[in-house]
């Protein structure tokens, strides 16, 4: 598990690559991000904490799970979230599925802080490409809430029937493209290295010459218009994602999304994402999801810093929440002592 970080502001970018051994230790890692991150823009961090995962079983377990949840139920768990006047209906995997279990107890979107800010940057009918769709979650938020138009990508058959599923329930297949399609740095071949059905949205791929899995790229994808957001959560081949979508990023611009699930791939990110003229706006979640904007000429820095200021705004309301909690928790705990002086004199 990584070292917890507090709520602050961070930096990233700097001046030139640093120079990385070719085995890394973790000790390496972190002195190498102490360096990515020693100048540049403020970046805040607004990162939750919790469990992000589940164990994995063996493979043949794996492949169980796999042909489980392809399984059609109609019996499945439903949530009805109520967001801003929207009403947003998701079937989900299982109770006991990591993300599902949360959207139960929240009664809200998974990974809602990120999804707020995100909702900041995005303009109405802009084109969101979200790469590791999952069951919608994020898809729907980007539809509904942001009235966005969105091309989803999600490999696994089983999850991706569940994907279509919820974007029909709430009509919004007007305006999402659902693609059953894995994504890599060049086109081939995959498989399933990794599937537990107490983490569905944390099955994980790896390019396979003998695999069953046809794998394409990005840049061999089309899109009717240019890709505003381009959100990748590709559990642990996110990099290879941003590889394959080379021209699409150096054409379209978009601001961009990656998990860096530990140092050696948040180094890995942070080194690729700079060599392209793109600096980071904010870090989210569990695990930690760097938001990315273009500042190649005068025209994206002006944007940078437009973002910049939401990213402020977000802070702000952040700490004015903390805040409250702070005063509400002084205010208990004085009632508290007050209550047992009060009986002491008794």
């Amino acid at each position: 598990m990584r070292p917890r970080r507090a709520l602050r502001y961070e930096t990233i970018t700097g001046d030139g690559p640093p120079r990385v051994t070719k085995r890394r230790s973790a000790s390496t890692d972190t002195n190498e991000i102490s360096t990515l991150r020693s100048t540049g823009p403020f970046v805040p961090n607004f990162r939750t904490h919790g469990a992000n995962s589940a164990e994995n079983g063996s493979s043949d377990e794996m492949q169980d799970q796999v042909n489980a949840a392809a399984s059609t139920k109609p019996d499945r768990p439903q949530a009805r979230i109520n967001y801003d006047g929207q009403q947003v209906l998701l079937e989900l995997p299982s109770e006991s599925d990591h993300i599902s279990a949360v959207i139960l107890k929240t009664g809200t979107f998974y990974e809602l802080d990120f999804l707020q800010f995100m909702r900041r940057l995005l303009e109405p009918n802009s084109l969101v490409v979200d790469v590791g769709a999952n069951i919608g979650n994020h898809t729907l938020f980007f539809s509904r809430i942001c009235s966005c138009r969105v091309v989803s990508y999600e490999p696994l058959e089983s999850t991706a029937l569940l994907l279509k599923r919820n974007v029909e329930l709430n009509f919004t297949d007007g305006t999402v493209s659902v693609r059953v399609a894995a994504l890599g740095e060049v086109n081939g071949k995959a498989s399933v290295s990794s599937f537990t059905s107490a983490n569905v949205g944390g099955a994980r791929l790896c390019a396979d010459p003998e695999g069953s899995m046809i794998l394409s790229t990005l840049d061999a994808e089309w899109f009717e218009s240019p890709v505003a957001y381009l959100k990748i959560d590709a559990e642990g081949m996110d990099l290879a994602v941003l590889r394959g979508a080379m021209n699409l990023v150096d054409k379209d611009r978009p601001l961009i999304s990656c998990e860096a699930s530990d140092d050696a791939a948040e180094v890995d990110l942070l080194r690729y994402m700079r060599s392209i003229d793109y600096a980071p706006l904010g870090e989210f979640n569990a695990t930690p999801t760097f938001i990315f904007a273009p500042i190649r000429g005068t025209h994206e820095m002006r944007k940078f810093f437009q973002y910049q200021a939401q990213a402020a705004l977000l802070m702000q309301s952040r700490l004015a929440d903390l805040q409250m909690q702070l005063d509400r928790s002084v205010r208990y705990s004085q009632r508290l002592i007050s209550e047992h002086i009060a009986e002491s004199h008794q």
